[in-house]
C-alpha cells in the first residue's frame, strides 16, 4: 500500500472518529418516561412532563416530581441551591406547568433521580394551570406544591391568614389558601389583593367531590410576589 493511500485511510478513520464524537456530544440526551432500576448513574437523560410535587429543601435546593404525560409514577428532579441563583428554576417549577429537563442521573437513598446542573436545562413548554391542582387529588393529595396566581380576599385574623389565588390563564379557577401561624410584620415582601404571587404549601382535599385547600408553608416565606 502506497504512502498516499495510507494517509487517505488515516484521514478517513480520523474523520469517522470525530464524527462519532461530535454526534455523542451534540446529539440530544435520550428521552425517558421514568427512571427505572436499570438506569446507569451518570447517564444524561431528558424528561418531559407536568410538574407535580415541589419542595423547598433545608439546604436551599429544590426537589420536584415530573409526571410524564401528567400521570405517575413521576421522575424525581433535584435542583442544587447554587444552580438557581437567578430564580429561573424557582419561577418555572410551578405545579401544573409543562416542562422539559435535561440532567444527570444520580442515586439518592437507593433510588435514581435527575440532577439539574444548569438553570437553562429546565425549559418551560406551557404555563402552570390551577385546573391541574383542582382536578388531580389522586396525584397531589397531601403533596407539597408550588402555585402562582393573582391574590385576593386576603384577610388576617390574629395569626391566621386566609386568601385565594386566581389562575393567570383561566380566571374561572380559584384556590383557597391559608396559614395558621402568620406574622404580617415578618413578611419579606409585602403583598396584597391583586398581587401576582408564588405560593408554596401542602394540599389537602375535603368533601366529595374533593375540594382542595393549600396550607402555606413557612409563614411569610411561603408567599412571594412575582
Amino acid at each position: 500500500m502506497s504512502d498516499r493511500t495510507l494517509v487517505a485511510v488515516s484521514i478517513c478513520s480520523l474523520l469517522g472518529t470525530l464524527g462519532l464524537y461530535g454526534y455523542a456530544v451534540l446529539s440530544p440526551p435520550p428521552e425517558l418516561s421514568g427512571l427505572g432500576p436499570d438506569i446507569v448513574p451518570g447517564s444524561q437523560v431528558r424528561v418531559r412532563g407536568l410538574v407535580g410535587e415541589v419542595r423547598a429543601l433545608s439546604n436551599g435546593g429544590l426537589a420536584a416530581e415530573i409526571l410524564p404525560g401528567g400521570h405517575g409514577p413521576g421522575v424525581r428532579l433535584y435542583v442544587p441551591a447554587d444552580v438557581d441563583s437567578g430564580g429561573h428554576v424557582r419561577r418555572t417549577l410551578l405545579t401544573g406547568a409543562s416542562v422539559e429537563a435535561d440532567g444527570r442521573v444520580e442515586e439518592y437513598l437507593g433510588s435514581p433521580e435527575l440532577v439539574l446542573d444548569r438553570a437553562h436545562k429546565l425549559r418551560l413548554l406551557s404555563g402552570a394551570s390551577l385546573s391541574f391542582v383542582l382536578g388531580r387529588p389522586d396525584i397531589l393529595a397531601n403533596s407539597s406544591v408550588c402555585v402562582a396566581g393573582w391574590a385576593f380576599y386576603k384577610e388576617l385574623r390574629g395569626t391566621r391568614l386566609d386568601f385565594r389565588v386566581m389562575d393567570r390563564s383561566d380566571t374561572s379557577c380559584e384556590l383557597n389558601c391559608s396559614s395558621t401561624s402568620y406574622d404580617i410584620d415578618g413578611e419579606r415582601l409585602h403583598w396584597g389583593n391583586g398581587t401576582l404571587v408564588r405560593v408554596l404549601g401542602r394540599l389537602r382535599y375535603y368533601g366529595e367531590p374533593p375540594v382542595p385547600r393549600l396550607y402555606v408553608l413557612g409563614g411569610p416565606a411561603g408567599v412571594e410576589p412575582l
